[in-house]
């Protein structure tokens, strides 16, 4: 019996290229904390663009950006999210990430409180020849402003459980990214578009919800999304990206829709809603038994009339 990897490096892979893709992910990470400008330009393609809700960025923006953030947060730290890994299809690649620091700056116009923050982003990567050459983020921004007390809980917080131990489930002997991806297809075009708990598909009783406010169960997921479809009525989830190896699917999407029910204390604006999430699925025996997601708050708020954010 083979030994459970601790991280996706250790025999998860596909192919040699994937693993290498991996390496120099962590090797980009690790440039940031360190703040090696020549390490960044080494593995950022001149041709670099990085794509986030406040806009597009080449290899110079995101030195700059990374300058800004130390400002505010002279002990900012990546960290690799190791129980979600790095998933390699083709081209692209994607992870999650736990980004942290502690407020000794400025920063989105507010003095430095002397809190400390800790979010989960996920990311979007192409690679070639080995470099980065472009990049997409799903930030909790807003997650950040409401742990350091710079805005009123508009939405709010939850407790994150990391998930559990890279490996777990995976039959590296076997890989089945075609059904994986029909399977998180089949989700986003049910339950979570029509808020119809009837148009549920594809995921385990025993689910695990390591982030949001249901609890885990499949049922409980449910019960989210028909209430979400209350608030968010007549629109849909569209996937933009979706990276799949072995036992795990990554995904970007579109949220659409408009505000006509109550969103918590928030009365409902009539507004139409725009936002963005990523997710990652752990898959066992065709059914989808983990999910770790990100939010972009601040996004679906500034298309509420709710705050500004850029």
């Amino acid at each position: 019996m083979s030994l459970i990897p601790a991280t996706s490096l250790d025999g998860f892979h596909l192919t040699w290229e994937n693993q290498q893709a991996d390496l120099l992910v962590r090797e980009y990470f690790k440039a940031l904390n360190e703040g090696t400008d020549s390490d960044i330009d080494r593995l950022l393609a001149p041709t670099f663009e990085s794509h986030r809700r406040t806009g597009t960025a080449g290899r110079n923006g995101e030195k700059n950006r990374l300058l800004t953030l130390r400002a505010a947060f002279p002990d900012l730290t990546y960290e690799i999210h190791e129980n979600v890994g790095v998933v390699v299809e083709g081209d692209l690649l994607a992870l999650r990430t736990y980004i942290s620091g502690t407020h000794e700056g400025p920063y989105a116009g507010h003095e430095p409180t002397g809190k400390s923050f800790r979010i989960g982003n996920h990311h979007f990567f192409r690679h070639r020849n080995g470099r980065l050459v472009e990049h997409w983020e799903v930030e909790d921004s807003y997650r950040i402003l409401a742990e350091l007390g710079l805005i009123p809980p508009s939405i709010p917080l939850f407790d994150e459980k990391p998930g559990s131990p890279f490996g777990i489930g995976v039959n590296r002997q076997t890989t089945r990214p075609e059904w994986h991806r029909s399977q998180v297809r089949a989700m986003y075009e049910g339950v979570v578009s029509t808020g119809n708990a009837e148009d549920a598909y594809g995921m385990a009783d025993s689910y695990i919800q390591n982030t949001g406010r249901a609890p885990d169960g499949a049922s409980h997921f449910n019960e989210e999304f028909v209430g979400f479809r209350q608030v968010f009525q007549k629109g849909r989830s569209h996937q933009v990206q979706m990276v799949a190896e072995r036992d795990r699917v990554i995904t970007r999407s579109r949220w659409d829709g408009y505000h006509l029910g109550d969103l918590g204390p928030l009365p409902a604006t009539g507004r139409a809603v725009d936002f963005t999430t990523a997710d990652t699925f752990r898959f066992e025996d065709g059914v989808i038994v983990e999910h770790w997601d990100t939010t972009d708050f601040l996004a679906m708020l500034d298309s509420l009339g709710v705050m500004n954010s850029r």
